[in-house]
């Protein structure tokens, strides 16, 4: 059973001209309604992350490409920060930082197995997070050099990509969604 899901934002949680799918709200918090903890994983600043990111009821994130750790609004990891209008911005990745040792750190201190984590990356910096969780899921729009780290490929934001995964591995049920439709 998955235990706790990362998600990248560009491509896979948010589409760049629509903004984040009613599905991946939904799916967002059908998965935490069954105990499923969400975290975004992202190599953007944390104060670079879009607002429509950021008002989704997520357990935690991950930013800086793996610097900066947060979770239920405690600060787990800063490996370096900057302040402005009350947002980090972290820019510059120092050696070993990176989001899979993120992911890794994050799992142990949560007592969390590699196999019980998932995780959907398009980017050859979502690699290293990727090979960190048990279940890869890597988009079909993305890069082709992560497919081989990939458990499954899935479809991009646009077209409700993470909303489908969780339905194929029956994580989620598409009957649920059709009832508040």
């Amino acid at each position: 059973m998955v235990e706790i899901i990362y998600l990248d934002i560009d491509g896979i949680l948010r589409d760049e001209q629509k903004g984040v799918p009613d599905s991946a709200a939904w799916t967002i918090g059908q998965c935490r309604k069954y105990g499923i903890r969400i975290v975004i994983c992202t190599g953007r600043s944390s104060g670079m992350v879009q607002e429509d990111v950021m008002a989704l009821q997520t357990d935690g994130m991950i930013s800086g490409g793996g610097c900066y750790i947060q979770y239920r609004g405690r600060e787990a990891q800063l490996v370096q920060k900057w302040k402005w209008n009350g947002r980090w911005y972290l820019e510059l990745l120092p050696k070993g930082c990176n989001k899979g040792t993120a992911v890794y750190r994050l799992n142990k201190e949560l007592g969390i197995l590699k196999s019980r984590s998932m995780s959907f990356g398009d980017g050859v910096n979502d690699i290293d997070m990727m090979k960190a969780t048990g279940v890869a899921v890597a988009v079909g729009s993305g890069d082709m050099r992560i497919r081989k780290y990939a458990s499954s490929v899935c479809e991009a934001a646009a077209e409700d990509g993470i909303y489908k995964e969780l339905v194929r591995r029956n994580i989620i049920h598409p009957w649920e969604r059709s009832a508040v439709l």
